[in-house]
């Protein structure tokens, strides 16, 4: 279950249930929907971030890690197992497009996305690369080393840097 929070009493206003094992969640300001990630099918479980009402549910053909939206309407999910980037549309709720890394970067944990210039950062732990993807059609741009076991990625618009944490302690 999602437990859902009054964020001025912290006060506990529902329970929602949610299927598959749930392992991340994403709250679009788009649409005010939140989407619960879970590694089983269901993949994606959206909700309206004002009941938390179950607005549907979206299969996204594998097991999702994290997630970014464009916040125009585009949600970004890296699918761990399957070593693609999977696309959203946020209006109807359904996968439109596999983003595949074709090699480049595998079982992805980390996803960032810097909005202005279109692009995605998966940081993937096999090999242990971020692969820079054009966010409209998923060319990939390029490939760098990180550090082993990353488990996260950020972009900071301010200072243009993508991020990677991993559990040996660095950050790339």
């Amino acid at each position: 279950p999602v437990a859902m929070w009054n964020t001025k009493t912290k006060a506990l206003e529902k329970t929602i249930q949610v299927d598959g094992r749930p392992d991340g969640i994403l709250n679009d300001e788009f649409n005010h929907h939140c989407y619960v990630f879970s590694h089983s099918k269901p993949n994606v479980t959206v909700l309206d971030s004002k009941d938390g009402a179950v607005l549907g549910t979206i299969d996204l053909g594998g097991a999702p890690e994290q997630a970014v939206s464009d916040g125009k309407g585009t949600i970004y999910v890296d699918i761990e197992d399957k070593d693609n980037i999977a696309v959203i549309d946020a209006k109807k709720m359904l996968v439109t497009a596999h983003y595949d890394l074709n090699g480049k970067g595998g079982t992805c944990a980390g996803l960032a996305i810097d909005v202005k210039n279109n692009i995605l950062f998966a940081a993937c732990r096999s090999p242990q690369t971020m692969v820079m993807l054009n966010a409209t059609d998923g060319r990939i741009i390029d490939a760098l080393p990180i550090g082993q076991g990353c488990d996260g990625a950020q972009f900071n618009p301010n200072t243009m840097e993508a991020f990677s944490s991993q559990s040996d302690g660095t950050l790339s």
